[in-house]
């Protein structure tokens, strides 16, 4: 009987017809993929054709099995003469659809292997550098459970702390607050969570603001089984101190489980409590320190620092913050004073964050920063020594904090340490992978070195993940590149020369800087002098690469390859001995592509 079973079906096709029906389902899975997101449709269509395409197999089966085709259209097998039947000429034709669909799909198959480009990433350090890192730990963005939405940045701010602490203890590795925060509101397990950060432990948790009363609840899991290794929930008065106090807490308690778990010997680690005894004044400070990350709105981070700074005058790392963000203010062109007056109010918003706290890191970096800008913006030449010391000792305090990272990297850059910038500019992309400066510089690094195809692709890694605003690309790669439209979505942009038409000439220009571009120059200054409200320093480089006239000059475009012709003139190269370069070189060694010749004189190829 069986077996006179399975001979019916494969006479009636019901076998070529299932397998048929996979392969083409297979297909339409394989085109929808690709057209759904092109099409913008919603992400659950592909669900939908797989539920669809499921139902439909029985169906299909039932057809094959009850129903005939014939010259004379579609019957019911039983109505059929066994000697009429076609159902063999019928199984030809199937056999050759499915060759058909086979070869199809082998040929995707082949494609998709061989030609498909991976979506860009934001180019980054590896998080950690061992690939099966049973040592290595996230703290997934605690959620906000207070009714008011707008809290959101009271839980971040309490789990960036947690990260920050956990990272000094040297037995374990964190991963970076950017590489956590990416799946923050995502329904996706803890164990998928682990495997794409590279970790073995998570920590997730929440926070609950109701009334004069603040309730925080942590877990430690083993993402390989899923096990947890330790959860607490915290009920306490709402104020400053309790909330550093159960950072405290929590944090050396996921010490002692892991140091229990790994066998390390056990560190005590300490949350370094907040100078201020005013929530409200520490709320108005995460909040503007959340804005001032992201280097926009900068005017909304001065207004909620200085209504901090009212509530608690004495609070030391508002100040710290305050100067960190006004001497940012004309760099992003979101103030209207001078660059004089800006580096005049940071420098008192630092001084005074000093006197509170002689250890407050950011205001420490400051000094170093101020004396950079000086000489970018007022011609005013530093002690590059004391401001990397400056910047080393605020790294000290605050050894992963991006934005002194980022500013240590660009006094070695500028002073043409390239390897030393590298360096630390990944140590900052490694720390923050989406901390725009850090990316953006790297990139000009990229280019100093003869990297004209990583700069750009890096470029445009950065847009892709939203990472790096189109105005901060590499344009000198650009223009040796010839990549017009990406030249022209720099120049284009309203903090650059949109208004003005001479954006392509422009770019052929800097292409042959060694013709007369005199006009265009005239041209071009005449329009940056009527428009004061764009970014002089960008704008002014340009003329200064066609014409040797500076107006203002950033000096870690000094390198750029473009320069090459201008750096060894003699009037040129007076830079170096006004600016106090040749000073440190001399204390504290050439960079490779420079070198002493004798007699007071040096070249730099």
């Amino acid at each position: 009987m069986s077996d006179s079973f399975f001979n019916e079906l494969k006479r009636r096709n019901v076998f070529k017809v299932g397998f048929g029906y996979i392969v083409l389902g297979w297909l339409v899975i394989q085109v929808a993929d690709v057209v759904v997101p092109a099409l913008s449709l919603p992400d659950w269509t592909i669900t939908m054709l797989l539920v669809v395409g499921l139902c439909g197999f029985p169906f299909a089966l039932f057809f094959a099995w009850a129903y005939e085709l014939t010259p004379d259209g579609i019957k019911l097998e039983n109505e059929i003469d066994r000697e009429a039947s076609i159902v063999n000429e019928t199984g030809h034709k199937i056999n050759y659809a499915i060759i058909g669909l086979l070869c199809v799909a082998l040929s995707y198959f082949v494609y998709d292997k061989v030609t498909r480009v991976d979506s860009p990433q934001v180019p980054q350090e590896t998080t950690v550098t061992d690939t099966s890192n049973e040592a290595g730990i996230a703290v997934l963005p605690f959620v906000n459970m207070s009714k008011d939405p707008d809290q959101e940045f009271f839980s971040d701010g309490i789990t960036e702390e947690l990260l920050n602490v956990l990272a000094k203890v040297p037995a374990i590795q964190v991963a970076s607050r950017t590489s956590s925060f990416q799946f923050k509101g995502q329904e996706i397990g803890i164990p998928e969570i682990a495997k794409k950060l590279d970790v073995r432990y998570v920590v997730e948790g929440s926070v609950r603001k109701a009334g004069d009363t603040l309730r925080i609840t942590a877990q430690l899991i083993d993402s390989t089984n899923d096990r947890h290794l330790w959860s607490e929930a915290y009920d306490r008065p709402l104020n400053v101190d309790n909330i550093f106090q159960i950072q405290d807490e929590i944090s050396n308690a996921i010490v002692t489980a892991l140091s229990n778990e790994l066998g390390f010997a056990e560190t005590k680690v300490e949350v370094v409590a907040s100078n201020t005894d005013n929530l409200s004044a520490y709320e108005l400070y995460l909040k503007a320190n959340s804005i001032l990350r992201s280097r926009t709105r900068l005017d909304e981070v001065e207004e909620l620092l200085a209504k901090a700074l009212a509530l608690d005058p004495n609070y030391a790392d508002a100040w710290g913050l305050r100067a960190a963000n006004t001497s940012l203010l004309g760099e992003y062109l979101f103030s209207d004073l001078s660059a004089s007056e800006l580096i005049t109010v940071a420098r008192e918003h630092a001084e005074k964050a000093l006197s509170l706290d002689p250890e407050q890191g950011t205001a420490l970096a400051l000094f170093g920063k101020l004396m950079y800008d000086q000489m970018n913006y007022l011609d005013i030449a530093p002690d590059w020594h004391q401001m990397i010391q400056y910047y080393e000792r605020s790294l000290a305090v605050e050894p992963n904090n991006p934005q002194t990272l980022n500013w240590i990297a660009l006094a070695y850059h500028s002073l043409g340490f390239m390897d030393k910038a590298m360096t630390l500019y990944n140590r900052c992309i490694k720390v923050e992978p989406r901390h725009q400066p850090c990316l953006v510089n790297r990139m000009g690094v990229h280019a100093v070195m003869g990297n004209d195809d990583l700069a750009i692709q890096e470029y445009i890694a950065g847009m892709a993940a939203g990472a790096i605003i189109s105005r901060y690309g590499p344009f000198t790669s650009l223009i040796r590149k010839d990549e017009k439209l990406a030249f022209l979505l720099i120049t284009n942009d309203s903090k650059m020369l949109y208004g003005w038409d001479g954006q392509l000439d422009l770019m052929n220009a800097l292409q042959n800087p060694e013709q007369n571009h005199s006009e265009l120059v005239a041209d071009l200054t005449r329009f940056l002098k009527e428009h004061p409200g764009r970014d002089q320093l960008t704008i002014s480089y340009y003329i200064y690469l066609l014409n040797g006239k500076q107006v203002q000059l950033d000096y870690i475009t000094l390198w750029d390859p473009m320069m090459s012709q201008i750096r060894n003139k003699s009037g040129f190269k007076s830079r170096f001995i006004e600016s106090n370069m040749l000073a440190y070189w001399r204390a504290h060694g050439f960079p490779p592509q420079c070198q002493e010749l004798g007699n007071g004189d040096f070249k730099c190829n």
